[in-house]
């Protein structure tokens, strides 16, 4: 009669690779720029964020395969919606060099990590960085014809986005208003007469690129202009 084979059923077994979702610790991120030590004379275009971060594998021992990074940032007008503006950046590549050219060094920014299964963290800590604005006049301007300060115009400034400038004469009559933060005053009233050589004085509220937006300095900047012709 004989005995018959043993037949093995292997259908059922799994033979895949067991799938990574489990997402990396996020990194731990810091920025400088500079603002801290800036001169009053430095311009809002010599500013720039550097971001470093420190890598999730060396903060974390649930993480072991980070392979890249991405960056994100979101504007001052609109601080909870982050865009990202770098991907791919190597594991050995932790930082980034970044400034909006609409909004100055203000916004905020996060980092994540991604594994080799790209599965991506959760954000790193969230840094919002302000600006640092500067707004100073001078006090006397020359527009005598000769070429020279024939204009009056604030000393170099940044991350300024209007004003509203008034002068007035020593009754108090309005000769000039703008809101050109660069002013740009030719000595001419407002009827396009060159004013007299003497003293005029000025109010002049200044409205700052900020991280929450344009907002009026809490300083309003009175002042006076002597007319040298």
């Amino acid at each position: 009669e004989g005995v018959l084979p043993i037949l093995i059923n292997d259908s059922q077994k799994n033979c895949g690779t067991p799938l990574d979702t489990i997402p990396p610790c996020p990194p731990l991120l810091s920025i400088t720029n500079g603002c801290d030590d800036a001169g009053d004379f430095v311009s809002g275009e010599d500013f720039e964020n550097f971001l470093t971060w420190i890598n999730p594998m060396n903060l974390c021992e649930e993480t072991d395969d980070v392979v890249f990074y991405n960056v994100y940032y979101a504007p001052p007008n609109d601080i909870d919606n982050f865009q990202q503006i770098s991907t791919g950046q190597t594991v050995l590549d932790t930082t980034l060099t970044h400034k909006s050219d609409l909004y100055g060094i203000a916004g905020c920014y996060a980092v994540t990590a991604v594994d080799t299964f790209f599965n991506e963290s959760a954000f790193s800590n969230i840094v919002c960085i302000d600006n640092c604005p500067l707004y100073t006049l001078p006090n006397a301007f020359t527009p005598n014809g000769d070429g020279d300060n024939e204009l009056f115009i604030p000393f170099p400034y940044r991350f300024i986005d209007r004003v509203e400038m008034n002068i007035f004469n020593v009754w108090g009559e309005l000769i000039f208003t703008t809101t050109d933060p660069d002013i740009n005053w030719d000595g001419k009233n407002l009827k396009g007469k060159d004013v007299a050589d003497g003293v005029y004085y000025y109010n002049c509220k200044v409205f700052e690129n900020r991280v929450t937006g344009v907002t009026q300095s809490a300083d309003i900047l009175n002042g006076f202009i002597e007319v040298i012709r």
